[in-house]
């Protein structure tokens, strides 16, 4: 799925922009500006999109991992996700797959907190994924 804009609470002295979040590299990432819990980025797709899973990667500092995340949609659903304690892409399904035109990733809460942020964020549609895929990785199917 392609993500064609994004918005942030903060980006880190503009050195670490939202779009890095979403940019295919695993080397750059977006940083908020000192924040942690209820920091977010908004990632608007250019229209509807059934999603079915995310990827999402902490930034690569010890000091900033974010831990639960809120993710919102265009039509006022929300879903919550746990990331590990560490920096590695991570999956979530998402199932039943959510329609949305937009995803506001919010913090709502910290393995530690100074400048969180994501080193790499994408989603994958139900076009993207077949069946088979979500069974192989263990989600839901």
């Amino acid at each position: 799925v392609k993500i064609a804009s994004c918005t942030a609470s903060s980006d880190y002295n503009g050195q670490a922009p939202c779009g890095n979040a979403y940019d295919g590299s695993m080397r750059s990432d977006w940083g908020t500006a000192g924040e942690g819990t209820g920091s977010w980025i908004k990632l608007q797709f250019a229209g509807a999109q059934a999603i079915a899973a995310m990827n999402f990667a902490n930034r690569p500092f010890s000091s900033a991992l974010s831990k639960g995340l809120k993710l919102e949609f265009s039509h006022r659903r929300t879903r919550v996700v746990a990331l590990q304690q560490n920096s590695a892409s991570q999956r979530f399904a998402l199932a039943p797959a959510v329609t949305t035109t937009f995803v506001k990733i919010v913090v709502v809460s910290v393995w530690r907190s100074l400048n969180n942020g994501a080193k790499e964020i994408s989603f994958r549609s139900l076009r993207d994924l077949g069946m088979s895929d979500l069974c192989t990785d263990n989600l839901t199917c």
